[in-house]
């Protein structure tokens, strides 16, 4: 078994029923590779407070009072995710599930946290902004290290770091190089 402790993007392919909560494997993960045991949590459709804004609730986490300072005032990395939230003071109760995963995923780039650990929904995209999350993730995982569970991990495979699968207890990383993409590209 191959661990790396590099900052990277680490893809764990999930086999677990949707209904089953994937935080605890995530968590089993990160504290398998990582010795830093800081975590935030990108989930899109609990994880925010329904009551509030978008923006109220990325004010949680962001230094910023007003909307578009925070805009302006963003790495140039965020801006193309803070673009495509078009009605940031849209109650995050009655906003579109991408939304409030784009707000979770800001949330989780913006906290001091050394692992980011996201439990994707491929389905709740629309395609247009997958491209958008993958650049955003890529350059968040130069500094965090960056666990993300998907039921589609070919999706992520241009831009991750390891692929990982659970063997019983144990957990299998598979590091991708040129070799193991056009395997799995082929597959």
């Amino acid at each position: 078994m191959e661990k790396a402790l590099i900052p990277g993007l680490y893809v764990y392919e999930r086999f677990t029923p949707k209904t089953s909560p994937v935080l605890k494997e995530l968590l089993q993960l990160s504290k398998t590779i990582s010795k830093n045991s800081g975590f935030s949590f990108v989930h899109g459709n609990s994880s925010l407070i329904p009551q509030l804004t978008l923006w109220e609730n990325l004010q949680l986490s962001a230094t910023h009072e007003h909307w578009e300072d925070f805009v302006r005032d963003s790495a140039p990395t965020l801006k193309a995710l803070i673009s495509l939230l078009k009605e940031p003071h849209k109650k995050a109760g009655v906003a579109a599930n991408w939304e409030c995963f784009l707000v979770s995923l800001l949330k989780g780039i913006l906290e001091p946290t050394p692992n980011l650990l996201i439990d994707m929904e491929e389905e709740i995209f629309p395609a247009f902004i997958v491209k958008t999350v993958k650049s955003a993730l890529m350059n968040t995982s130069h500094e965090k290290m960056v666990y993300l569970s998907s039921s589609a991990p070919s999706l992520w495979l241009d831009c991750a770091h390891h692929l990982v699968k659970k063997n019983g207890y144990e957990f299998v990383f598979e590091k991708l190089d040129a070799e193991n993409l056009k395997r799995h590209w082929a597959a």
